[in-house]
């Protein structure tokens, strides 16, 4: 229940501070591609012969629904799922593929934006 002051409750003002845009793109748009991608990936390493690999993405795709249904009901603790969503794929990229620097670094550059993001925002998680 909402504490109203003003006619205004504490979840719009917050809302108004902090905005969701960001958010919104995450949980509408970026984390079901990212799914969907993961998942593709996964099947075609899989298949290559990269079992660890493909297992991981496949993982982090159904990983990734499950974070995206926690951001958009607010649950508490959401955006560290984001993280370990985010990591475990830095992690077998890492380990498992000697992936370029470049893209290492803008997967954990990514992950402190949304901690920060998100750190942000913990008061409206509490679901």
């Amino acid at each position: 229940m909402d504490t109203t002051y003003n006619n205004v409750s504490a979840t719009e003002t917050t809302t108004t501070a902090y905005g969701l845009k960001w958010h919104n793109f995450l949980v509408y748009f970026s984390l079901w591609a990212g799914a969907v991608l993961n998942f593709i990936m996964g099947i075609a390493c899989m298949a290559e012969g990269a079992h660890i690999y493909g297992l991981t993405l496949i993982v982090a795709a159904f990983y990734g629904v499950y974070t995206r249904f926690q951001l958009a009901n607010f649950k508490k603790n959401a955006y560290k799922h984001l993280l370990a969503a985010q990591l475990i794929v830095v992690v077998a990229d890492l380990l498992l593929m000697g992936v370029e620097f470049s893209a290492l670094a803008s997967n954990i550059a990514a992950c402190g934006v949304n901690y920060f993001y998100y750190k942000k925002r913990e008061s409206m998680f509490v679901n």
